[in-house]
């Protein structure tokens, strides 16, 4: 199939473009109208083949839907909770090929410039959402009839606080955008170009806003993706390799000096900061615990595939990607998940390492699975359309430069 050409738009940025419509619809529609955009891209002559890196999740899938269908033979299961495991599967495959279609589609300078623009005014969105939720009142917004939680309620630190949601179905979500976005605002085409102060305000304004949900993990992880997006503007602005190195011992040997002489005042404030909800961590790693438990003595070869709520309260399998692909695959899946992870970082270093910025892009883009030691990946699908968009882009051989950018 030849390949359309146009100049002014990529059809596949729509996920960016019009983010928040995606955000604030239910996951049902949200599923369905992620499918409809990857149909309408074929339409207007993009490929949609399969890309090989995607195979392993794909069979993943596949082990996924064998579990839930001996669920369904040997168990009476809720619908609610049938439908959710689908998604949970079948969302795999629709982010499969969106990764697929940005790994093999050719971006002009001027496209990336236009996918970064549509990153940022995202990111504006959230830092005027979080002023907003500091001025108003409440703590939902109705939009189209439907009711958006712009805060929720939560014990912080031991009394009643409130976590920032940005419209979002969990306070976490905005930690998964700003996660998956960093690399998209570092990544750089052929062309040398420098960044405006404006961009550098709006990234710590999201930064900002995104830590008021409150996330402990997210707010550590995103301040660490932060270094690597600090690194690739020093270079930007000239600053040489050499000096970079000496401002990171600089660092070091400050922040170990520090650690030496304030280590009592600084084991009290890590302590505060992971126990500010300690609610959360008992009951996090509760499930854990049991959801390991429950997938290796009822089926550990294929797992349980439906995530069965705990106490009525929350599912099996959840708060952990990794515990999660145990609990629904078994060893088998789990295998084949971690297969198409390495798969997915072998890409990414083999590709980001001609750019300009390549070892802060591989960085920015491999700290995202820290991250999901504590999150779900495949809990919200605008997110998992958006983050494989992410790592497609990163691993597209066709924008690697004639000849490797030397550093």
């Amino acid at each position: 199939m030849k390949v359309k050409k146009y100049s002014r738009s990529e059809p596949e940025f729509i996920i960016f473009k019009y983010l928040w419509f995606l955000i604030i619809l239910p996951k049902t529609l949200q599923f369905f109208l992620l499918v409809a955009i990857l149909l309408y891209c074929l339409y207007r002559g993009k490929r949609l083949k399969l890309s090989k890196t995607m195979v392993p999740f794909v069979l993943g899938v596949c082990v996924q839907i064998i579990a839930i269908t001996f669920q369904l033979i040997s168990n009476n299961v809720d619908t609610d909770r049938l439908m959710a495991s689908l998604n949970t599967s079948l969302i795999w495959i629709v982010g499969a090929f969106y990764f697929s279609l940005y790994s093999q589609s050719k971006y002009s300078q001027d496209s990336i410039i236009r996918l970064k623009k549509y990153v940022l005014y995202n990111f504006i969105v959230i830092i005027l959402l979080y002023i907003l939720s500091k001025i108003y009142k409440g703590t939902y917004i109705n939009i189209l009839g439907i009711q958006l939680a712009l805060r929720r309620n939560d014990y912080i630190s031991g009394s009643l606080g409130s976590r920032f949601c940005a419209l979002m179905e969990t306070p976490l979500a905005s930690s998964h955008f700003f996660l998956l976005s960093i690399p998209i605002i570092i990544y750089h085409s052929t062309k040398y170009k420098r960044r405006h102060i404006v961009e550098i305000v709006i990234v710590i304004g999201a930064f900002i806003s995104c830590a008021a949900a409150h996330s402990r993990i997210g707010i550590l992880i995103s301040l660490v993706a932060l270094i690597p997006y600090t690194f690739s503007l020093l270079e930007d602005y000239g600053v040489k390799k050499n000096l970079k190195i000496i401002v990171i011992g600089i660092i070091a040997t400050v922040g170990l000096i520090y650690i030496l002489f304030e280590f009592g005042y600084l084991y009290k404030t890590i302590a505060s900061f992971f126990l500010s909800r300690e609610g959360s961590n008992n009951a996090r790693f509760q499930v854990y615990k049991l959801s390991i438990e429950k997938a290796w003595k009822e089926s550990p070869v294929i797992g349980i595939g439906i995530k069965y709520m705990m106490n009525n309260y929350i599912p099996f399998g959840s708060h952990s990607t990794y515990v999660g692909f145990f609990y629904k695959t078994g060893f088998l899946g789990c295998g084949l998940f971690l297969w198409g992870f390495y798969n997915v970082i072998s890409r990414v270093k083999n590709t980001t390492r001609h750019f300009t910025h390549g070892m802060e892009l591989f960085v920015a883009f491999l700290i995202y699975f820290a991250f999901l030691v504590f999150a779900d990946i495949d809990g919200i699908d605008w997110v998992m359309a958006c983050l494989f968009s992410m790592w497609g882009l990163l691993s597209n051989m066709n924008n690697i430069p004639s000849k490797p950018i030397r550093r």
